[in-house]
């Protein structure tokens, strides 16, 4: 790749480049081409969003909203745009962008069983929702057959959300230690687990 961007820097390229320096955390040398991307092609989605990551990732969340935002000024409207925005409007707890932007996504007409478990998640985390009962037992029925760790770690996360509110710490607490031992979660999903432990008298 490195021999590649240098006898043919076009786009594509660039991008690959980019994305291995992000894995490798070489987050400096990771921008500098993704933003060499948009510069050469303002039109390049993926770049964009891949910078919004790389801020994301070093809690640059002012830089990574506006990494969205320009992506949107170019008119870059997809269900991949709308994903991406939506996961990070989650990861800073703007609960009701992130819903509004995930079902933005669900408009082009994708069939992605993980969105509506998110939507579900921002909507019990809004204090405007209530009477979730019965959206929460739907798509959570069959958690425990779930094959997909990603899945199976946003439903666990539901189901420790709605304990909670529900004043049922003990479960709340078992589910939400599952959905963290699964997978990477949004930071809120920490704070209501050490919210749980207060409510446990538990200074774990």
């Amino acid at each position: 790749l490195a021999l590649l961007i240098k006898v043919a820097p076009i786009t594509v390229h660039l991008y690959e480049y980019a994305n291995l320096k992000r894995l490798q955390k070489n987050y400096d040398e990771a921008l500098k081409y993704t933003q060499q991307i948009v510069d050469k092609n303002k039109k390049f989605l993926p770049a964009y969003i891949l910078m919004s990551e790389i801020y994301s990732e070093n809690k640059d969340y002012p830089k990574a909203k506006q990494a969205i935002k320009s992506a949107e000024s170019n008119e870059l409207y997809s269900d991949l745009l709308y994903i991406s925005k939506a996961n990070l409007y989650l990861e800073t707890d703007d609960f009701e962008i992130a819903r509004e932007a995930f079902e933005k996504a669900l408009d082009f007409g994708i069939d992605d069983e993980i969105i509506n478990d998110k939507i579900l998640v921002c909507k019990l985390l809004s204090s405007q929702e209530n009477n979730l009962t019965d959206e929460v037992i739907e798509l959570t029925q069959d958690v425990e057959n779930e094959k997909i760790p990603d899945k199976k770690a946003v439903k666990y996360l539901i189901l420790g959300i709605w304990n909670y509110k529900e004043n049922n710490f003990e479960r709340a607490e078992e589910f939400l230690r599952k959905a963290i031992n699964i997978s990477t979660q949004p930071p809120i999903a920490y704070y209501i687990l050490a919210k749980t432990y207060v409510k446990l008298d538990d200074e774990y």
